[in-house]
């Protein structure tokens, strides 16, 4: 099964399973980490497929469970359970100057709009 296709009672366990890990990592028993695929580009993304890294799984499985890390992939395009995905939305098509960013501008531009997170930008999860 993949994360698109998702029951309604699935998500909802999925849900729970991420809200209770949050907040066990807000009492500090564990650190909880994301991690996506997303990046910044000049350009327009044009994407035509996903290459996926030169990594026997094999060897991945056994370093993340030597680890103990446990990998929880979330749905696509769920903000309601990875709200990274609004903020990069509001980043992206909000707050920006809607310019074309040069290789010297980039860095400076999304500092600046991540530092200004709380302050001058602001999101209303409600």
């Amino acid at each position: 099964m993949t994360p698109a296709t998702l029951s309604a009672q699935e998500f909802e366990r999925m849900k729970l399973g991420l809200y209770q890990m949050q907040e066990s990592a807000r009492k500090g028993e564990l650190e909880l980490l994301y991690f996506d695929e997303s990046g910044f580009s000049c350009l327009p993304n044009v994407q035509r497929s996903w290459s996926p890294l030169d990594i026997d799984p094999e060897i991945t499985d056994r370093w993340l469970l030597q680890h103990r890390f446990v990998t929880l992939f979330l749905p696509p395009y769920s903000p309601e359970l990875n709200l990274i995905e609004i903020l990069w939305k509001h980043a992206k098509f909000h707050w920006r100057g809607f310019t074309s960013w040069t290789k010297d501008t980039l860095i400076p531009e999304v500092t600046n709009l991540l530092s200004s997170f709380g302050s001058k930008f602001h999101i209303n999860y409600a």
